[in-house]
């Protein structure tokens, strides 16, 4: 109930954000491959609610490869991920053409540290 409360006052606080003002918002994970999560994914949902647009791939499952031609087409202003792929991102941005996004080039990347504090 609280969450459903919570969705339904962000929902609202966000209504009145004009369209041009909304962010392209992806979560980047990696591998070999750069990946992120599938257009079916609850974390691009979560984008969405939020007021963000999540990159949209054609590509279904909870984690999908993104190329580079797709990564500089959809061209993300902000980006996060997890601290444990702080090192694969790096790497990943280091490739050619990958750090040519708005995220990077403003430095909108994001790890959220989920990690509770200690008592």
């Amino acid at each position: 109930m609280k969450l459903k409360n919570t969705l339904e006052i962000v929902a609202r606080k966000i209504s009145g954000i004009p369209k041009i003002k909304i962010k392209r918002v992806v979560r980047i994970m990696g591998g070999d491959e750069a990946m992120v999560p599938g257009d079916d994914s609850f974390q691009n949902e979560y984008i969405r609610l939020a007021g963000g647009i999540p990159p949209d791939l054609d590509k279904i499952g909870d984690i999908v490869s993104i190329s580079k031609e797709e990564w500089i087409r959809f061209n993300p202003r902000i980006m996060y991920c997890c601290n444990q792929d702080r090192q694969i991102v790096k790497e990943i941005m280091q490739r050619p053409g990958w750090k040519e996004v708005e995220a990077v080039k403003k430095g909108k990347i994001f790890y959220p540290d989920r990690r509770k504090p200690r008592l």
